[in-house]
């Protein structure tokens, strides 16, 4: 089983590990010389040799005869594969070339159709069973004399990467950066020169962070994974926070079979703010899950405890059902995907990292399988921990895996919807993220104009504005309505730079473009629920504040600006509590305040409070720590006035 990868005690790298398939491991079988035992040859060992670019065979050490053979020997030579296993290594030298010296390691061979062919050819024993074999790689002059350029010296690449909104970098098996793009540079306040040719122990400050990455990379490397996938909290140089998710993977020069570990990093820090507001207001959780059109649910004590509409319509349960303490969990897991979830919800007991977001197969009421990708985030519900669970259905649209294998490095493994147009603003090429998120195919859009994904009055006039506006600044960026193919309106944000020639002039444009449709509907959910928040609190007679550790006031309702004669600009000049509180009462009011802080229940507290105007009356005040996060930031009270009681 492949060793899995240590993350150490830093929660933010917990990474979401794919393991390549164990059924490439090879199998003790033995093989013998008879050809009619060739066919029996082991699939495991076959497959293994498919994995090669270059002509690649097993030949029997003592006979020469060709026992397997792949696929690109197949087309090099022209022969079938059955066709190979009938013959001889030395068969495929050219007749009239076979004494000619033409370097060292370099032979002449001829393919199927007579064509006479130089070549390198590498041969290494190795053992299977108690047998002895060779395994033949065969590389073409030709192949050698042609693309001496490698992929750190190739122009598209250096030029595109480096224009790129993400983060990218590249390090070779040696774990010394090769390669860094201007974002990843700025992003760490670093100089490239500073960082090539050094390895992330020399360069980052944090010990444990760097053995995390290194370890990520050398189980790359060794072939461990196919490629680690994660979110991860970067801290710049300026103080500030910011998240990135983060795609790691293998990229194998093929010029020379070099390997380097490649990271992209994509910034998604707008995306987790909105997350981390939406579970900072306790009040606004039920509101937002009942109205979103996505499944989701609150899991508490190894229950659910609230899932909304959509939930119930996915799953065909009901609430009542679903939040029952008879409930079955395990009944929505498929079988398939059992072990995965439990074992996820067994490092859930033990507080350990789960993930944050992972896909498996599911269950409906009726027995259906689905196929569902859950993003799991960390909430206080009832004062409490629990987990929101939000559910999309990707039984239609599953990720593949393998895409990021067959198609270029740098196209497709960006992780939004690329979109390559000429200078007038007709579509060259697009990756695979277009086609999901638009929903065409690509050979269905190529040369036509991109205004087709827009609004008409939109589209006739935000292309030549782009066009316009990157030549005069050399990029532009904004928010663009789009239409899918299904006529869905959705909302993409979107990067456009120039795409340069070896001369630096502009030969096409480069649009970066992601789905924002599902952030800005939180993004007004949470400000409408912000508005009814207002506008309820207005509506009480009785003085609703807020404060921070610091005792300044960071809300106040209407009721506190008519009971204190104060506007709300006095409020946000820096007003703090014990302005308000008389100075014989402001000692008893700061210890009891800490009290609230620390957890403490103080209950209903009478002081004496002053009015902008200097009159003093008394008041009751009841208080209770602000909580985010598991972290105490300030205290929320209710003040009334009880002069007419006291009287």
């Amino acid at each position: 089983m492949p060793k899995k990868n240590k993350t150490g005690k830093d929660k933010a790298y917990t990474p979401r590990v794919i393991l390549k398939d164990s059924r490439n491991k090879m199998k003790k079988n033995k093989i013998t010389g008879d050809k009619n035992n060739a066919a029996r040859f082991n699939m495991d060992l076959r497959n293994l040799i498919d994995l090669t670019s270059y002509p690649a065979m097993i030949v029997d050490k003592e006979t020469k005869s060709i026992l397997e053979a792949n696929k690109a020997s197949n087309e090099f030579y022209g022969f079938t594969r059955r066709e190979l296993l009938t013959k001889h290594l030395n068969e495929l030298i050219a007749h009239d070339k076979k004494t000619k010296s033409i370097g060292k390691g370099s032979v002449y061979h001829q393919n199927k159709n007579g064509e006479i062919l130089e070549v390198k050819v590498s041969r290494k024993s190795i053992n299977i069973g108690k047998k002895k074999y060779i395994l033949v790689t065969i590389q073409s002059a030709a192949n050698r004399k042609a693309g001496k350029e490698d992929i750190l010296h190739n122009t598209f690449f250096k030029d595109f990467i480096d224009t790129n909104p993400g983060s990218i970098c590249l390090k070779d098996s040696g774990g010394k950066y090769v390669f860094v793009n201007n974002q990843w540079a700025n992003l760490f306040g670093l100089e490239k020169k500073h960082v090539i040719g050094k390895t992330v122990s020399e360069i980052w400050s944090n010990i444990n962070d760097a053995e995390i990455i290194e370890q990520e990379d050398k189980s790359i490397l060794a072939g461990e994974v196919d490629f680690i996938e994660k979110e991860e909290k970067v801290i710049t140089p300026s103080g500030k926070t910011k998240w990135y998710y983060l795609v790691k993977k293998l990229v194998l020069n093929k010029n020379d079979s070099t390997k380097y570990v490649a990271t992209i990093g994509v910034d998604i820090t707008k995306q987790k703010i909105v997350e981390k507001e939406i579970i900072e207001n306790e009040k606004n959780y039920r509101y937002l899950i009942e109205s979103n059109i996505e499944a989701m649910s609150v899991f508490q004590d190894m229950r659910h405890v609230m899932v909304n509409s959509a939930w119930e319509k996915l799953f065909g349960y009901s609430q009542q059902e679903a939040v029952s303490s008879k409930f079955n969990i395990s009944n929505l897991i498929a079988p398939e995907s059992k072990k995965n979830v439990e074992n996820k919800i067994k490092n859930y007991e033990q507080g350990k990292p789960f993930g944050s977001r992972y896909s498996f197969s599911a269950l409906n009421k009726e027995g259906k399988k689905l196929e569902l990708e859950v993003s799991i985030t960390g909430i206080l519900w009832s004062g409490r921990p629990a987990i929101l669970c939000t559910l999309r259905d990707i039984s239609i649209q599953k990720r593949t895996e393998e895409a990021l294998k067959r198609e270029a490095f740098i196209f497709d493994n960006l992780y939004d919807a690329i979109i390559i147009s000429d200078l007038e603003g007709n579509i060259l090429n697009w990756n695979d993220s277009a086609t999901r998120m638009y929903g065409y195919k690509k050979e269905d859009v190529i040369n036509l104009s991109s205004s087709i994904l827009n609004p008409k009055e939109i589209g006739t006039k935000i292309t030549p504005q782009i066009i316009a506006e990157v030549e005069r600044s050399g990029k532009w960026t904004g928010e663009i309505e789009f239409i899918k193919k299904d006529g869905t309106h959705r909302i993409s944000e979107t990067f456009v730079f120039p795409f340069k020639d070896n001369r630096g002039e502009t030969i096409a444009l480069v649009g970066v473009n992601r789905d924002i449709t599902e952030r800005k509907k939180s993004e007004e959910e949470l400000k409408e629920s912000r508005r009814k928040y207002k506008e309820l609190t207005d509506l009480l007679p009785q003085t609703i504040f807020e404060i921070n550790l610091e005792g300044k006031y960071t809300f106040v309702n209407k009721a506190g600006f008519s009971t204190f004669n104060y506007l709300p600009e006095d409020f946000e000049n820096g007003l703090v509590v014990y302005d308000l509180i008389v100075p014989k009462d402001r000692g008893r009011a700061a210890a009891n305040i800490l009290k609230v802080l620390k957890g403490e229940k103080v209950g209903e507290t009478e002081y004496q409070v002053i009015k902008k105007d200097g009159t003093v009356f008394t008041a009751l005040i009841f208080s209770s720590p602000v909580i985010r996060e598991g972290i105490t930031v300030g205290l929320r009270g209710i003040l009334i006035d009880i002069t007419e009681r006291k009287q």
